[in-house]
């Protein structure tokens, strides 16, 4: 395309500096006598032919371009509506050059540039009327599946079957139970087997129903369907989820019951007896005695951060707001904590946002300095929004990938995200559903 602009520039130059429209014969208007730049080097004829065919040579060229490169999603129209403008500029450029000196060509010769620009807007709106017709058509045929079944006298209801499997579900993905007041069904199946079942009233005519339920109809429904089983897949696996993350809280409190009662208060009666033995030994042993009382001091309060848990107990007695200002003021990294409106969410909902925070914070292991972090929580109509950015210092970037708390947020019908600001800080966003 660089040579097609060109081309097109250099005949554009050559008419300008070369032409003298006193000097065309052909010219059937009346302007001020100028005499072009180039009026030594090149005549008016001359300047007409050059430009005439640098206009050709780029037509045809482009043409060879638009016909070889166009998008396969290109309207042919379009293409073949700029391939005919080319060619008019072709055709005006052979009768510009044939009819030299023809005052009566040059009405025509006004005429055809405009032509080209026409077919081509022209096939635009044709292009455009076209999409706004298919469109309208698909309008109109999703609101006929969509309202084919509620359209169908004497159905209360669908039922949907889950492939492979002896259940219903209804509409949402839920187990469907026979409710009182239907005491037939009327079942659809194809090849694979039962697709679903219409919950007939009393006193509807079977045979009635069956030939109500048109080609539209019997699409929507097969759409419905596949819409039914996809929902109730994620509803067994949101509980799926659930339960592995139950049953790892649970082993959680079970390990930190059993540090909490057995390791921990043997290492505090280890300590007491370094003490003890510490009053009474001599000067040279008692150094060794002791290092060995810090050791045991050590493992102590590191054990207690373990038994404590990830979940503290201000969580479940204070709220989310007060355990995660607990939280940023017991972090390494300093953190600012922004509570948008006051939060009130069940346990579960509760843990998810704190272990996200946590999360984000823990993150970053040995804090260099300029390392900062920013935890903001929303809670709006039945959505709780927790966005942790965390910016290490020094160009370091955070490692973890988030697998278990996205589970856990997933469990609850919820979505964690992870991204990257220009200046390198991790953002980690958890939505989470928190209605009754």
């Amino acid at each position: 395309m660089r040579v097609v602009f060109a081309l097109v520039v250099g005949g554009a130059l050559v008419h300008l500096l070369g032409y003298n429209p006193f000097a065309d014969l052909g010219c059937a208007r009346t302007c001020a006598d100028v005499t072009p730049l180039l009026d030594g080097l090149l005549s008016t004829r001359s300047a007409v032919v050059v430009s005439c065919s640098l206009t050709m040579v780029a037509a045809i060229l482009a043409g060879v371009i638009v016909s070889r490169a166009s998008d396969p999603r290109t309207p042919r129209l379009i293409v073949g509506a700029v391939l005919v403008a080319l060619s008019v500029q072709v055709v005006s450029a052979i009768l510009r050059l044939a009819t030299w000196g023809d005052i009566a060509a040059a009405g025509l010769l006004l005429i055809l540039q405009p032509v080209a620009v026409a077919i081509v807007a022209l096939a635009i709106c044709v292009v455009a009327a076209r999409t706004l017709r298919t469109r309208s058509a698909v309008d109109r045929l999703a609101a006929r599946l969509s309202g084919s079944v509620a359209a169908l006298g004497g159905v209360e209801g669908v039922h949907f079957a889950i492939p492979g499997e002896a259940r219903w579900v209804d509409a949402a993905g839920r187990e469907a139970t026979e409710g009182p007041g239907h005491d037939r069904y009327v079942v659809l199946s194809d090849e694979s087997g039962p697709v679903l079942r219409l919950l007939v009233a009393r006193g509807t005519d079977e045979g009635e129903v069956l030939a109500a339920v048109t080609p539209a109809t019997r699409l929507a429904l097969q759409n419905a369907q596949l819409s039914a089983v996809a929902r109730a897949r994620l509803a067994e696996v949101q509980a799926s989820q659930r339960r592995v993350v139950a049953t790892s809280d649970g082993e959680r409190r079970r390990i930190e019951r059993d540090l909490h009662d057995g390791a921990q208060q043997r290492l505090v009666s280890a300590a007491f007896h370094l003490r003890v033995a510490l009053a009474g030994v001599d000067p040279s042993t008692a150094p060794a005695l002791a290092r060995a009382e810090d050791e045991v001091r050590a493992a102590l309060a590191h054990l207690r951060r373990l038994a404590h848990g990830i979940f503290p107990s201000v969580l479940a007695e204070e709220g989310l707001a007060a355990a995660l200002d607990e939280l940023v003021a017991a972090s390494d990294v300093p953190t600012r904590l922004d509570v948008r409106s006051r939060i009130d969410v069940g346990a579960d909902a509760a843990m998810a946002a704190y272990a996200t925070a946590a999360a984000v914070l823990g993150s970053v292991e040995h804090p260099a300095p300029g390392s900062h972090a920013l935890i903001s929580i929303d809670q709006a109509d039945d959505t709780l929004t927790v966005r942790a950015e965390v910016e290490v210092g020094g160009g370091a970037g955070v490692a973890r990938d988030f697998v278990d708390i996205a589970d856990r947020v997933g469990a609850l019908g919820g979505q964690l995200t992870r991204s990257e600001t220009a200046t390198g800080a991790t953002v980690v966003t958890a939505v989470i559903p928190c209605g009754s």
